[in-house]
């Protein structure tokens, strides 16, 4: 699990929901484990869950100006961490800032893990509600801090701000996690969760459909 730096201070609590196993320890396959290419559906098993208490909600505009790098970009590959994933990205446009290269790697919490009780093993994910795994083919406009010193790609990997610096891209309109998310992911409310975190918030509500450029206004005006 990455350090939390300040851009993304929060109080973090992994729930296992193990079907059947009342407790457990967690091991996560040190090889990488690539994302199925050619399907942006969440139709994984998920066998747990990784909740935040944020210590410090953003309004749009707040995220975009505590970024270091905003850009446009689309995930090419993907591979596991510990459970994180690491993606890298294609950078297609630059918004703010300067990339250290044009396919950049950045970290998203939750990934692929392996659950072991007494010998009997259970596979399968842990995500974000708010905040699923990205998948190979988006395209996403990403608010983020780096690149970072640490990690298993010092000096070359960005965090971003989970469900306040994530904006999926489709068919060159742009939505905010309170529209792309499906209801459910497995038996888990998914979008439920992004809608209490940023209703109210200022700007969010509006990136529902509008172009980059409306974005860009939205974030920078």
């Amino acid at each position: 699990m990455r350090m939390l730096d300040a851009f993304s201070v929060r109080s973090l609590f992994l729930i296992a929901l193990l079907l059947g196993f009342v407790s457990a320890s967690l091991y996560f396959s040190r090889s990488a484990f690539l994302l199925a290419e050619s399907s942006s559906e969440y139709d994984f098993k998920v066998i747990g869950v990784i909740l935040y208490s944020y210590a410090r909600a953003y309004t749009l505009k707040e995220a975009y100006w505590n970024a270091d790098l905003v850009i446009l970009g689309e995930i090419v590959w993907s591979e596991n961490g510990y459970p994180c994933l690491y993606h890298r990205v294609k950078v297609i446009r630059v918004f703010k800032g300067e990339p250290v290269s044009d396919v950049i790697i950045v970290e998203q919490e939750g990934g692929w893990v392996r659950i072991n009780r007494n010998g009997e093993y259970l596979e399968g994910w842990v995500i974000v509600p708010e905040d699923p795994p990205m998948r190979v083919g988006e395209q996403v406009i990403l608010f983020l801090k780096g690149p970072h010193k640490w990690g298993r790609y010092p000096n070359l990997q960005y965090s971003y701000m989970g469900v306040f610096g994530r904006f999926r891209v489709i068919d060159g309109k742009v939505y905010s996690a309170m529209y792309f998310l499906p209801d459910k992911i497995d038996r888990f409310k998914s979008r439920m969760w992004a809608v209490l975190i940023l209703k109210g918030l200022e700007g969010y509500e509006e990136v529902n459909g509008i172009t980059i450029e409306e974005f860009l206004n939205l974030v920078k005006n």
